[in-house]
């Protein structure tokens, strides 16, 4: 599903590999990639530094410096209105239950294909982001 507006997104991910995949796709559906980091703390540096704030931030659970689990907090406790899907190669129920509880609005399986990823974004941001512009505000 391609949209008129550009949506900025950023990927959390230590596995360059995953990095790549994923930027690549959501190149190919019209995202706009404002940033990649490694860690949840690069993550967080890097917002702290940008003008522009993403729309959503794809976010991998287990990660060296800090991990997913205390991303989602730091990132609902400063910026709530950004949207978190968790995509995490886990199948722990309980780690679904904490991302969850932590903030995350939709959860992944990197198990699962990438447009499964891309089918989540629509529904959690586009919708959104439409409402918004219909109401007249453009920053979302």
């Amino acid at each position: 599903m391609k949209s008129t507006t550009t949506l900025n997104i950023v990927i959390v991910d230590d596995n360059l590999i995953y990095q790549r995949i994923i930027s690549y796709s959501l190149k190919q559906n019209s995202y706009n990639i404002l940033f990649q980091a490694e860690n949840g703390q690069d993550c967080l540096d890097q917002l702290r530094q940008s003008v522009v704030l993403p729309h959503l931030i794809i976010l991998d659970l287990d990660m060296p410096v800090m991990n997913g689990y205390d991303t989602a907090i730091h990132l609902k406790a400063s910026w709530p209105a950004i949207k978190i899907i968790a995509y995490s190669s886990t199948e722990d129920p309980k780690a679904f239950q904490k991302i969850m509880a932590n903030g995350a609005d939709h959860f992944v399986s990197k198990g699962n294909d990438i447009q499964e990823l891309i089918r989540k974004i629509a529904q959690l941001i586009i919708p959104e982001v439409n409402e918004n512009i219909q109401n007249g505000w453009r920053k979302v």
